[in-house]
């Protein structure tokens, strides 16, 4: 039987005899689409205790990739909304799937009419204009929900200019959690808990230690062209006494964590790659052998890591963009397909004054699409 390796209980299945106290561990966070799990590292008394704050400041950091990526999670749909994003004139966005920009409320406005008051608005769904309506109608006498929804259009465009949302990546909780996925993948890949005993603590937020740091590095591995990683590699060097591993998420940010000064174990190497844009595992060879001296200058000069960062998350941000690029594109021909053929009878053969419109109508979507994503 194995044990929890923070508190050492022997971790038990469900029986008649026992509740069982076994807990999914995700080595990535399930947020970011962590796949790799497992039921033999923690119990479900030190999971509920751990420090979940950590891990959903982590999740918050990387929500807006996962969301942009439109990232699976287990058993659970993607996450559907950033908020936080402005246009350069300060209008307040939401970032939905794949980037798609979403006012952040609805709006209303009252204007004096020939005819009495005008109101203007404007709803994100069906659901909340009725909402925002029946609250009018209470406050304006008169006024008609229904009556309102007879002179109401829905309409679709595009945003044609940009919304930036803030990005922070790291700090101690931040690097809390990610110190945990280091633990967990080394003691899945079983490890020894006397190895790294003395990070519990802080991984349950009990101590502060300098473990964890932003690390990039060039041509580590080789990487194909679409390829978007989390990615783990696990070193342990019996020369140097030490135990480090490296992770980066979205193949953007690269951490490296410091698992012991004082390793005793045997020398070896453990790596593990998912690819977010596949939904797979892929094989990835990693060249990182850094010894005792340069852990240290790592941790001792702390490098300016932001200009890293930008160019390699402008590679996933194109990557993400060519992806939302073609789906939109199937969109607009399947809705403008429907459009045109949606009234006539199954069977009917296709004319040439059909064929005329759906072109046209394509052409004119295609063009509002284009003249749009070029600016």
């Amino acid at each position: 039987m194995g044990r929890c390796y923070i508190c050492e209980t022997e971790l038990l299945e469900k029986s008649p005899t026992h509740e069982g106290n076994k807990s999914i561990e995700h080595i990535l966070l399930n947020s970011i689409g962590g796949k790799l799990k497992s039921r033999e590292l923690i119990c479900k008394k030190c999971n509920s205790e751990m420090g979940h704050g950590a891990d959903q400041e982590l999740a918050h950091q990387l929500a807006f990739l996962a969301t942009f990526l439109a990232v699976e999670r287990d058993d659970k749909e993607p996450n559907k909304i950033i908020k936080g994003a402005k246009t350069a004139n300060g209008e307040e966005y939401n970032i939905g799937l794949r980037g798609k920009p979403i006012p952040a409320k609805p709006t209303h406005k009252v204007t004096p009419g020939d005819k009495g008051t005008d109101l203007h608005f404007t709803a994100r769904s069906e659901e909340e204009l009725t909402k925002n309506l029946k609250g009018l109608e209470k406050k304006y006498p008169g006024f008609s929900v229904d009556e309102a929804k007879k002179h109401f259009k829905w309409t679709e465009k595009y945003l044609n200019e940009q919304v930036s949302i803030p990005i922070t990546i790291g700090g101690e909780p931040a690097f809390q959690s990610i110190a945990k996925s280091a633990v967990n993948f080394y003691m899945l890949n079983n490890g020894e808990r006397e190895q790294i005993k003395h990070l519990i603590p802080y991984l349950k937020g009990k101590e502060t230690l300098d473990v964890v740091q932003h690390y990039h590095v060039s041509g580590a591995y080789e990487m194909d062209e679409n390829e978007v990683l989390h990615l783990l590699h696990l070193v342990g060097n019996a020369e140097d006494k030490i135990l480090y591993c490296f992770v980066e998420f979205f193949s953007s940010y690269s951490f490296i964590v410091l698992l012991s000064e004082n390793y005793s174990g045997d020398s070896f190497t453990e790596t593990y790659s998912y690819d977010v844009i596949k939904g797979e595992k892929v094989d990835k060879t990693v060249q990182l052998d850094l010894n005792k001296a340069q852990l240290k200058e790592i941790f001792d000069n702390k490098t300016d890591y932001r200009g890293s960062v930008s160019e390699k998350g402008g590679r996933v941000i194109q990557i993400g963009n060519k992806i939302a690029w073609d789906l939109e594109l199937e969109r607009i021909t399947k809705n403008v397909w429907d459009k045109v053929f949606s009234t006539v009878p199954e069977g009917t053969i296709i004319t040439e004054d059909m064929v005329q419109r759906l072109c046209i109508e394509l052409a004119e979507k295609y063009v509002e699409f284009i003249n749009r994503s070029n600016k």
